[in-house]
């Protein structure tokens, strides 16, 4: 389908700074930049269709979940702390007078 005409009313220090923005960058059209936020949703809609046929439930995984599932071990600093230990026992075994 083409493109059609639309009018749009945007808040005046948004535009400025997105006018800003874009001259900084690579000379893109304001009408490219207006036409990614719906892409952005049409993709989204794409997503939630194949989840739909794989039949997979689509989910928000906040950070707080992704840190709660990690695999609980040893902490790295104690680890670096251990093998820092170790290290000073080789040296002063080394130093020491026979």
């Amino acid at each position: 389908m083409g493109k059609r005409k639309v009018t749009l009313s945007i808040d005046g220090d948004v535009l400025r700074k997105v006018r800003r923005t874009m001259s900084i960058g690579e000379g893109r059209s304001l009408s490219s930049l207006v036409e990614e936020a719906p892409r952005g949703l049409v993709g989204e809609a794409w997503l939630t269709g194949l989840c739909d046929e794989l039949a997979i439930k689509p989910a928000y995984i906040s950070p707080e979940s992704v840190v709660s599932a990690r695999p609980k071990g040893s902490r790295a600093e104690e680890a670096v702390r251990e093998m820092g230990r170790g290290r000073e026992e080789v040296l002063s075994r080394r130093q020491r007078p026979r």
